[in-house]
């Protein structure tokens, strides 16, 4: 499970009523209840309708007692498209293949940061 989604207006933004507006609009327990059902996903509000999909209803404990933690995915920088790798190496069978171009990129990352 990954928390892939966050919503905040920044202190710097010039148009602090509108996105005041938007992000009321966004928490509406109408739309976020909509969303959240049409997507699977969890609400952070406490008043949240309960999970009804059997396939992530046993999550909702956890979720609700905050007992999760981000998935290995997330830690992979963004210049690094782990995500492409492993559809490749699911479509293409060949692990060995993604796992070089991975090497390579982070290989490639380790020598800008140096």
């Amino acid at each position: 499970m990954n928390l892939d989604l966050s919503i905040w207006i920044p202190n710097s933004t010039k148009n602090k009523t509108a996105a005041l507006k938007l992000l009321t609009y966004l928490m509406a327990p109408e739309v976020l209840n909509k969303y959240n059902a049409d997507n699977l996903a969890f609400a952070p509000t406490k008043d949240a309708p309960a999970m009804k999909d059997e396939r992530l209803v046993g999550l909702e404990p956890y979720v609700k007692s905050g007992r999760f933690y981000q998935g290995a995915g997330t830690y992979v920088p963004n210049v690094i498209p782990i995500g492409n790798y492993l559809q490749a190496m699911v479509l293409n069978k060949d692990g060995a293949s993604a796992l070089h171009s991975l090497d390579q990129d982070w290989r490639r990352l380790a020598q800008r940061s140096v």
